[in-house]
């Protein structure tokens, strides 16, 4: 039968280890990276190690463990191209509308945002500011990593006071100076 459909794409998240690529070993506990498109098979994404979310605009009889053929139909038949996109086997059936099965898919896009030290505690533990609104609940946040400079890894340990501001614990000295609390004047 054949369907239109929206898809993701998903491999493993970076430093994974490899999966099985069998289908009937899709981890539900493990972190998958949104991707706009399927990653060249190579060492890094072995064939089979990259899985799809297929939503169909309507229902098609198909079991699991049955192959799907994804192509493109609406390329211009006169250009030399190939049309067939992707294709694997089908691992489970889930219902795009159903929030709990969907809430399964441990599948992230990766975001950034920048914010600046206020202040420097210790050799290992910042005060960073400018990341977070003053009523945001920074306890959403606690355990994401941060870099500083995109060389020492860290991680938000929590808020600090009511205004924004959150305590930065790094992995290893940062080797930034550290900042003399003093009386006021």
């Amino acid at each position: 039968s054949t369907g239109l459909a929206t898809v993701q794409f998903f491999p493993p998240a970076a430093k994974a280890p490899p999966p099985d690529p069998s289908p009937a070993t899709f981890d539900y506990d493990r972190e998958y990276l949104s991707c706009e498109e399927l990653n060249q098979t190579d060492g890094d994404y072995p064939a089979g190690s990259q899985w799809a979310l297929v939503v169909l605009d309507r229902p098609v009889v198909a079991p699991a463990d049955s192959l799907l053929i994804g192509s493109v139909l609406d390329a211009d038949i006169n250009i030399n191209m190939c049309r067939l996109v992707f294709y694997g086997k089908i691992c489970a059936v889930v219902n795009a509308e159903d929030k709990e099965a969907m809430a399964r898919l441990r599948v992230y896009k990766p975001k950034q945002k920048v914010g600046g030290i206020k202040r420097v505690v210790d050799e290992d533990v910042v005060i960073g500011k400018d990341l977070f609104k003053k009523e945001t609940d920074i306890s959403l946040f606690t355990g994401l990593k941060v870099t500083l400079d995109g060389k020492v890894p860290g991680y938000i340990e929590g808020s600090f006071g009511s205004s924004g501001q959150y305590k930065v614990r790094f992995n290893e000295p940062h080797g930034l100076p550290i900042t003399k609390k003093g009386k006021g004047k």
